[in-house]
């Protein structure tokens, strides 16, 4: 409502992924409600919508004619699971964990709260929008601090700066987040958690044939798991999925040549001087508090299984 008022600003899960860019291509923000899983054909068109790109299809009751729908849109995924696994959506993702809800209120109550403020609210947003815009020619960032979405970054620091925060806090924030969501995206993987898992436990690294990994780590395999690897070109495609993460969590993973038939891999730890460091942490108290008092500070999928959170946080992801 602040953004895109819609007829439907709340969309159920799509049937399929072209309904993803049909539904987008009629509104500026793309909002799904209540999301259980994403596919990774879905978690691939989010990608490419996120950033911009283009899907074509076939035009209906023809066989030659093609549609082409070319978009760039912000997205909202709202839902209790982690369903954002795949590395390049994350990185174009904010994982925001909002807190429980405390005092429950009639939805005529909230209504009518947010209609009586809804014109503060519009106005306060383009007084931020404004104050970033006017920050953000003075805005630098050190190449070793630029993320993969920099121009994000660019705009997210602006921001910061405008309310008056230090070079580097939205950086180390952003960071911070990114980090604790290459765990949660690993852990929704079992091979990636039996991966971590091991890593954990030998620091040192691993080198070998993969075939001789993915034995090693079938022990881990849990009951019933269907897209667990099934021969060392399956452990293969899986490293290589999960190679961005790993790197974000310290352990570099390559292949090298073939010796004697095989292609050997190694995962080794990253020296900690080559790891980024940001300029601020966004563990100090200072920061954290007072972001936590501007309500900056709370982190933060397709399907419909649950329509109550009482038992559970709700969880929004926001490609951008």
């Amino acid at each position: 409502m602040l953004i895109d008022p819609n007829v439907a600003n709340l969309r159920a899960a799509p049937r399929k992924v072209e309904d993803v860019w049909i539904g987008a291509l009629n509104s500026h923000l793309v909002s799904f409600e209540n999301i259980s899983y994403l596919g990774q054909d879905y978690q691939d068109a989010l990608c490419v919508m996120a950033t911009g790109g283009a899907h074509a299809t076939r035009t209906l009751y023809t066989n030659r004619e093609e549609v082409i729908i070319e978009l760039r849109k912000p997205i909202i995924l709202n839902g209790i699971t982690v369903n954002v696994t795949a590395q390049d959506l994350l990185d174009r993702s904010l994982h925001i964990e909002l807190p429980p809800v405390k005092t429950r209120l009639q939805s005529r109550d909230v209504e009518e709260a947010f209609a009586l403020q809804y014109a503060q609210f519009v106005g306060a947003l383009l007084d931020l929008f404004v104050a970033a815009l006017n920050a953000l020619d003075s805005v630098v960032i050190a190449d070793e601090d630029k993320p993969r979405m920099v121009d994000f970054a660019y705009l997210g620091e602006a921001l910061f700066q405008a309310n008056g925060y230090k070079y580097g806090t939205f950086i180390g924030l952003y960071r911070s987040m990114r980090q604790k969501g290459v765990y949660r995206t690993i852990e929704s993987l079992p091979i990636g958690l039996a991966l971590l898992t091991r890593l954990q436990n030998q620091p040192e690294g691993w080198s070998g044939k993969l075939i001789e990994l993915l034995a090693q780590l079938n022990a881990q395999k849990p009951p019933g798991e269907t897209n667990w690897p099934k021969s060392a070109k399956g452990m293969g495609d899986a490293l290589r999925r999960l190679t961005p993460a790993l790197r974000t969590l310290g352990f570099n993973c390559k292949s090298n040549q073939k010796h004697g038939g095989y292609i050997l891999w190694e995962i080794t730890p990253i020296p900690p001087k080559e790891l980024n460091q940001c300029p601020a942490s966004p563990s100090c108290p200072e920061i954290q508090s007072d972001l936590n008092q501007r309500q900056l500070g709370h982190e933060g999928h397709s399907g419909h299984e649950n329509d109550s959170f009482d038992e559970g946080e709700d969880l929004e992801e926001y490609p951008f």
